[in-house]
């Protein structure tokens, strides 16, 4: 570890980093494969590998970051710049063409015993789901960016 103040916001990542993979990381593969149809199988099984990857890679990059280590760094940058770039294929490629049914699936699953419109349900399923999507895009957008600044790159030296 250096003997250089760690960036506030560095911090802030970090932690947000560890903690937003560590929620992600019990998600099942049926997801993946309502969301990714028509994919064959073995491309959806790879999919979700690499994404379990991808989160414990996370993981260790934010506590790298909080030892501040560069090589972790870099890789937040490269696993921020992967998210973008997985954005821009599965949204318009496969998630909004299925998300409805995936939808459909998990208010008939939550609302079976509950005297709650579906409808209700669906809506806030919606909302939540394109929140989140903003939510995630920019904090990879802004770890990008933060993470790229000449005077944060120049504290992990």
């Amino acid at each position: 570890m250096n003997d250089k103040k760690r960036p506030a916001g560095a911090i802030a990542f970090a932690i947000l980093i560890i903690i937003g993979s560590l929620l992600q990381l019990p998600y099942d593969i049926g997801s993946t494969r309502l969301l990714l149809r028509p994919l064959p199988e073995n491309i959806i099984q790879i999919h979700f590998f690499v994404i379990k990857i991808t989160l414990l890679l996370a993981i260790i990059s934010g506590v790298g970051i909080l030892c501040s280590r560069n090589i972790f760094r870099k890789i937040a940058v490269f696993l921020g710049i992967f998210n973008i770039v997985d954005y821009f294929i599965e949204i318009p490629f496969f998630i909004l063409r299925n998300f409805p049914d995936y939808i459909n699936q998990r208010v008939a699953e939550m609302t079976k015993n509950l005297s709650i419109p579906p409808d209700v349900f669906s809506t806030i399923y919606w909302v939540l789901a394109i929140i989140g999507w903003i939510i995630d895009f920019g904090f990879a957008v802004a770890m990008v960016c933060y993470f790229t600044r000449r005077r944060v790159k120049e504290q992990f030296k």
